[in-house]
């Protein structure tokens, strides 16, 4: 069974508000699809009119459109449209990218075996019948033990990768300030995952060292989740540092 992860305050998030309850139930039901399919936050451009059906319920007077709600959920931000369908807005922040999920069951499954062959099963019952010993484990079993430590040691060292930082961005810098956007994030249950530094990185990328390093101090003291760019960044950032380049809290991922 999967699971899909929903912040406590999600129901009072700006963005599902405005969306109302029904446009809510069609986003739960996007994440519940890229959870259970492990789709890393893609539904297809066919599959998105069929996770909900609105057939028969009336909205101030008018039909419920899958369409309409749709369009919502692009119009703020909850979906993205890409190439052959749609992406869950940032889905990859909140929950776990398909080649953890699939590491972790593997581990899991590993860790059963074992256990099954640690204590295997003895009859309580009496039998008149002549029986034999407790079968050995399988020796397919036994063989795969050595292997159980090392498939849960690769889950740990997901966390523990060599990040590779673009050359533009590859300055001590850069790299103290980005130390400390993953530690805000971390601390804020909002780790960042492989994906998600790929993607930051390859937005950061576009502008100057110093630009991005505004941006990412932006987000850090707004405490936002995402990074975006900084207005007014290009006409200002030579007359101030660019950690003095603010934007007002309040907005959205």
């Amino acid at each position: 069974m999967s699971w899909c992860k929903l912040d406590d305050q999600y129901t009072d998030h700006p963005k599902i508000v405005k969306v109302g309850p029904l446009g809510m139930a069609l986003h739960v039901a996007c994440m519940c699809y890229c959870a259970r399919y492990l789709t890393d936050g893609f539904i297809p451009a066919k599959k998105l009119p069929t996770l909900v059906n609105f057939d028969g319920i009336i909205e101030n007077g008018n039909a419920v459109s899958n369409a309409t709600l749709t369009q919502e959920l692009i119009n703020n931000n909850l979906l993205d449209v890409v190439e052959g369908g749609y992406y869950v807005h940032d889905y990859l922040i909140y929950n776990p990218p398909a080649e953890q999920v699939k590491a972790e069951r593997q581990a899991n499954a590993a860790r059963q075996a074992a256990w099954k062959i640690a204590h295997p099963k003895k009859s309580n019952g009496v039998s008149n019948t002549v029986t034999t010993d407790v079968p050995s484990p399988s020796p397919s079993l036994i063989k795969d033990i050595p292997a159980i430590a090392e498939v849960e040691e690769k889950v740990r060292t997901k966390t523990k990768e060599v990040i590779s930082f673009p050359e533009k961005l590859n300055t001590e810098t850069f790299k103290e300030v980005w130390s400390r956007w993953e530690k805000f994030r971390s601390e804020i249950k909002k780790k960042i995952t492989p994906t998600t530094r790929d993607q930051q990185f390859k937005l950061l990328s576009q502008f100057p060292e110093s630009t991005a390093i505004a941006m990412i101090e932006q987000s850090i003291t707004n405490s936002w989740t995402g990074i975006f760019p900084v207005k007014n960044i290009q006409s200002q950032q030579n007359a101030q540092p660019a950690h003095e380049y603010r934007e007002p809290k309040g907005r959205g991922e």
